[in-house]
């Protein structure tokens, strides 16, 4: 299996067998670590062979399913890749979540155009309707649409067009929250996100933005434990989470922990971060690291301005968001 790592340049290997008698097969499936040899995952799956091609597509969307469980999201992924035996649309569905956490105009443009495939392909499959709320929420909150309440209000049909096909379904009920929480109703996003947890206490994402939520509506202790709970709950986390624990951190007063998940955050994803850093420095008094991260901020985002930035902050306590724009000023940063 070493072999096999070095001559194809690859880390893992999956591996499997198909063993036939009569009309039953029975197919084992492994991953290996091409360095120590370790497995990682295997499961077997018996079937009738009565259609090849549909054993086929179902087996491969299940091994591909589990690999995102081990690989990448966590238990999440095994959620969002029930509902459907499309392939194709379990496959556009994975394309458009991982397209919309680019918090671009474009980004979003791709990223809806993929969920409304993943829902051409399969009408029935539920994952899609939420991953296209939440393109929705993401259009509305930084202001990626002329209509902000008509973005909300289908941010909200997607939610509930994904319940009636799966009614345990946590992400249409997250979507709904983070709608309301767009339109400045977060006690209310908050219980959403919490009824959420309550059908999938592992979905990662959920949590997250339950975090993000109750640290603009002052609960910043609770949040930050929230957003330590999502990263557990994916090891490989995306880096908009150390984001979302930074600004629970910041506001809590623990300046160098926000600081090191700040830093993290732009490490992860490139151009971010660097604005919150700008407020963490004003606020400890640090006027030129503020500065230097300031010119950060305009060198990859250089139509920015403090009054657009204010309208995507969700804060309940309008002093708190008068008190980060000053930071923002202080550091040179453009009205």
């Amino acid at each position: 299996m070493k072999q096999v790592g070095l001559e194809q340049g690859v880390d893992l290997v999956l591996e499997g067998s198909v063993r036939q008698s009569g009309k039953r097969v029975r197919i084992t499936a492994q991953l290996i670590d091409a360095k120590s040899g370790m497995h990682i995952w295997a499961d077997r799956y018996d079937r009738l062979i009565e259609d090849v091609f549909e054993v086929q597509d179902e087996l491969a969307l299940r091994i591909a399913t589990e690999l995102q469980v081990e690989l990448l999201a966590g238990e999440m992924a095994r959620f969002r890749g029930s509902g459907t035996k499309n392939l194709g649309a379990w496959t556009a569905q994975l394309k458009a979540v991982e397209a919309s956490r680019r918090i671009t105009r474009e980004a979003q443009a791709d990223a809806r155009r993929i969920a409304q495939q993943a829902i051409a392909l399969d009408p029935g499959y539920s994952a899609p309707y939420c991953t296209l709320g939440f393109i929705c929420t993401v259009e509305a909150r930084h202001g990626f649409v002329a209509d902000r309440r008509a973005a909300l209000a289908e941010a909200r049909d997607c939610a509930q067009r994904a319940l009636e096909i799966d009614s345990y379904n946590p992400e249409a009920h997250a979507i709904a929250g983070f709608a309301d929480a767009i339109d400045g109703k977060l006690v209310s996003a908050i219980e959403k996100f919490n009824e959420a947890l309550a059908l999938n206490p592992n979905h990662a994402d959920v949590a997250a933005r339950l975090s993000i939520t109750l640290a603009f509506n002052g609960q910043a202790n609770e949040a930050i434990k929230v957003a330590q709970q999502a990263i557990t709950l994916n090891p490989h986390y995306p880096g908009w989470y150390a984001g979302v624990l930074g600004l629970a951190l910041r506001l809590d007063g623990q300046y160098e922990e926000a600081k090191k998940a700040f830093t993290e955050y732009g490490q992860r994803v490139e151009g971010f971060g660097h604005l919150d850093l700008v407020i963490v420095h004003v606020e400890t008094e640090n006027l030129k690291a503020a500065r230097d991260e300031a010119r950060n901020v305009m060198k990859y985002r250089p139509q920015f301005s403090i009054s657009d930035w204010a309208k995507t902050q969700l804060f309940s306590d309008r002093e708190r968001l008068e008190k980060d724009c000053a930071s923002l000023r202080l550091a040179g940063l453009p009205e």
